[in-house]
């Protein structure tokens, strides 16, 4: 039985006189005014009007990625090209999303770039040392990592002093020492404050417009992968991240990469009206699929949009194939275990089957938990991953 909530339990707000003056002086929704006075309660007009309409400009003027932005910055005008470079990446979106802007990036200055995205369940999380041994000895001159290596300097340090070129782009926390000086993190430093809150897609984006890396036209067209990246991590939308979404938002609409227009196209979703629901329920759950499952690449490719028409839609139609795979390999378990919980055939508190993609485990516990809260069952279940 679902739980009731009756009227008396509700306090029904009603706009007054200051919402609908609010309203009118940012020239927003009543619904937005009143929202936002309930958020913020009477902070001065100036502070709202840049909450609701933050100004972009003035906010990438003032940002400050730390040391490590600088150190970066020196290390790419040093080169005239950087060689063969490597990205090395993560399985989710914002993974995938770093990884593709990182290619898209340094390959002005490369004469090669290719990427590496580690299995969840051969690689494990992070930088893999074997990995990094064999990225060592195949000739890599430069080692962009994306969405991880924080906290992996020791494993680093080795290929720097070997002459690799190295740079991190990463939002992670820190729980190790940092001795790595490219490794551009605002967690590094704890007076960044909101910046702490953005993705690792942001953090390289924010990094290659703050220190004119790459002309900021050519990053205006790269910010859906941070509006991509920054709803999938469900990142806070304070005010740089709400501008970032927005102007994402928009180029997706307006002017989708052929990869996502393809995904669009296939999801029957008219991109004129893409909303940030169709984002997370949609299109994301496409681009995660591959690597919980098997490999990300798929997602890579996607993002890429390279090739002719028939290949980039063959690539989106495997994405789709795969997260359905996702969904029912998901509700397999899922019921498995449900079912023996009913049944009385599962007694266990801790669940293992070595068989269950570690990748969809999140998505399991969380199908037990909604049907069980359903239920009103109180007993505590956890689901172990091999």
């Amino acid at each position: 039985m679902l739980p009731t909530c009756l009227m008396s339990d509700l306090k029904i707000y009603h706009p007054g006189d200051y919402t609908r003056q609010l309203a009118s002086e940012l020239s927003c929704p009543e619904l937005a005014a009143g929202v936002l006075e309930m958020l913020k309660g009477s902070e001065d007009l100036k502070t709202l009007r840049e909450w609701i309409h933050p100004d972009f400009s003035r906010q990438m003027e003032s940002l400050e990625l730390g040391r490590a932005s600088k150190e970066a910055k020196t290390l790419w005008e040093s080169k005239s090209s950087f060689g063969n470079v490597l990205v090395y990446g993560d399985y989710d979106t914002d993974g995938i999303s770093s990884t593709v802007l990182a290619m898209e990036i340094f390959r002005n200055k490369a004469a090669q770039v290719r990427y590496f995205i580690p299995r969840r369940d051969v690689h494990g999380y992070g930088l893999n040392a074997g990995v990094l041994e064999h990225i060592a000895a195949s000739g890599c001159n430069t080692l962009i990592v994306v969405d991880c290596g924080t906290n992996d300097s020791e494993m680093l340090e080795k290929l720097r002093t070997a002459g690799i070129n190295i740079f991190v782009f990463d939002h992670h926390s820190v729980s190790a020492p940092v001795t790595i000086p490219t490794i551009v993190n605002p967690c590094i430093n704890m007076e960044a404050g909101d910046l702490q809150k953005i993705c690792a897609t942001a953090v390289l984006w924010c990094w290659a417009w703050k220190e004119n890396i790459v002309s900021r036209k050519f990053l205006q067209y790269e910010v859906d992968l941070v509006a991509l990246a920054t709803i999938a991590d469900c990142m806070p939308l304070h005010n740089l991240n709400r501008s970032l979404v927005r102007y994402g938002m928009n180029l997706m609409r307006s002017n989708p990469r052929r990869g996502l227009s393809a995904l669009f196209d296939c999801l029957g979703i008219n991109k004129s009206q893409l909303s940030e629901e169709h984002l997370s329920m949609r299109v994301i759950p496409c681009l995660n699929a591959p690597g919980r499952i098997a490999t990300a690449d798929t997602g890579v490719r996607a993002l890429l949009g390279t090739g002719s028409n028939d290949s980039v839609y063959a690539c989106v139609n495997d994405l789709m194939r795969i997260n359905r795979k996702r969904q029912t390999l998901t509700e397999n378990i899922a019921h498995e275990i449900d079912d023996g919980i009913l049944t009385g055939t599962i007694t266990n508190n801790v669940l293992y089957n070595g068989t269950w993609p570690i990748g969809v485990l999140s998505g399991v516990a969380s199908r037990i938990c909604t049907c069980r809260s359903r239920r009103k069952q109180s007993s505590s279940w956890n689901i172990a991953s091999p």
